[in-house]
């Protein structure tokens, strides 16, 4: 891509900006939504990037307590909630132990399971299901992105409910997710790109953070679970799917 001297570069994440900015420091790159962009090296600042790189950031401990209150509201009797997380991310280790202020308040017992690869993650599904975890909280990560049909169907063969942090799962057989709305995050790396085309520098433009998120319900899958889905969810709901 650097060699075809393209005007700008945009990336989905952080991963993938870091791959382009090991190769140019001089063609613009916006990212969609990323992690530890100043702790990875890609900007100076959030509020002054100072280099070839701006964009969006991605929301995902931030919203882990929030998370962790609808499914609690959903599932109103759980005491023990597992956490899927990448054990490759030392960020998701962090993430799960700052649950515990949240859980502790509404009287959940947060038990962490990390995973290295897919088997490792039906292990975990299993090992949840075998302890008597009552609901899981999957952490959002390319891991599990990649292998969302699986960890749909074992949700949906250890009857767990589960929250997510992107609808994709919902739309194809999750249970609920919470986060920020990502087509937001699109249409705002659009307006950079289009800031930038017309003389911007990426380095003058801050990093932007989420401002929309958004609740979303699928009640085939809550029936299939014998779960009842308050009313009070119900009109909070960005969308529902029936």
């Amino acid at each position: 891509m650097v060699a075809a001297s393209p005007d700008i570069i945009v990336a989905g994440g952080a991963v993938d900006a870091r791959a382009v900015f090991a190769v140019t420091r001089t063609i613009p790159i916006v990212i969609v939504a990323g992690t530890d962009l100043v702790e990875g090296g890609l900007v100076e600042s959030l509020a002054h990037p100072g280099g070839n790189v701006t964009g969006m950031t991605f929301l995902g401990g931030e919203l882990d307590g929030k998370r962790l209150e609808v499914l609690h509201e959903l599932v109103p009797e759980t005491t023990r909630v597992a956490v899927i997380g990448d054990a490759r991310i030392a960020r998701s280790v962090t993430r799960t132990e700052a649950l515990g202020a949240v859980a502790h308040r509404l009287g959940i017992s947060i038990v962490p399971r990390l995973v290295n690869n897919l088997s490792e993650m039906e292990t975990a599904y299993a090992a949840s299901s075998a302890a008597g975890d009552q609901a899981i909280v999957v952490q959002q990560t390319t891991f599990a992105f990649e292998n969302q049909p699986r960890i749909l169907g074992l949700a949906a063969q250890l009857r767990l409910p589960a929250i997510y942090e992107v609808p994709d799962y919902v739309e194809h057989g999750g249970l609920i997710s919470y986060g920020q709305m990502w087509r937001d995050n699109f249409e705002r790396a659009a307006a950079l790109v289009d800031k930038i085309l017309k003389g911007a520098r990426p380095g003058d433009l801050p990093i932007e953070r989420p401002t929309k998120f958004e609740l979303v319900i699928n009640i085939r899958t809550a029936t299939a679970l014998g779960l009842n889905v308050s009313q009070s969810l119900l009109v909070r709901a960005d969308a529902v799917i029936e």
